[in-house]
């Protein structure tokens, strides 16, 4: 069981300068598992999950998540009241926790996705 985290891209730059937050965390078993359940497509990374790098924001890196366009819908006035002066687009998808706006209508959006080791106890399993 891993802690999968959804960032921005280029997130992972400022994520090493000690500031920049997470986005989501999803606990799952493959990246796959992860995507799906924030209802994306994992697009998996070249060369694998990154184990080796001098950056360590880099490390455990598997990939992206992808979200259709079709997932988004229009803001409703209280969402747009809500993202007050961060209002992009007026474009948003929402599941769970994640709440992501879109840059520009029609087009998908993408995540990097991170794989972080956890410990679970084992009673959570059942």
């Amino acid at each position: 069981m891993y802690l999968f985290t959804l960032h921005f891209p280029g997130e992972l730059e400022v994520l090493s300068s000690g500031s920049g937050g997470l986005d989501c965390a999803i606990l799952a078993r493959p990246p796959l598992e992860a995507a799906s359940l924030v209802g994306g497509q994992f697009i998996e990374r070249e060369g694998g999950i990154c184990q080796a790098s001098s950056n360590r924001e880099e490390l455990g890196v598997c990939g992206k998540v992808r979200f259709p366009r079709e997932l988004f819908r229009p803001m409703n006035e209280t969402e747009k009241t809500l993202a007050g002066m961060f209002l992009k687009s007026g474009i948003c998808y929402t599941r769970g926790t994640l709440k992501l706006q879109a840059e520009r209508i029609g087009e998908p959006m993408e995540l990097v996705i991170k794989r972080r080791p956890i410990l679970v106890p084992d009673y959570v399993y059942y």
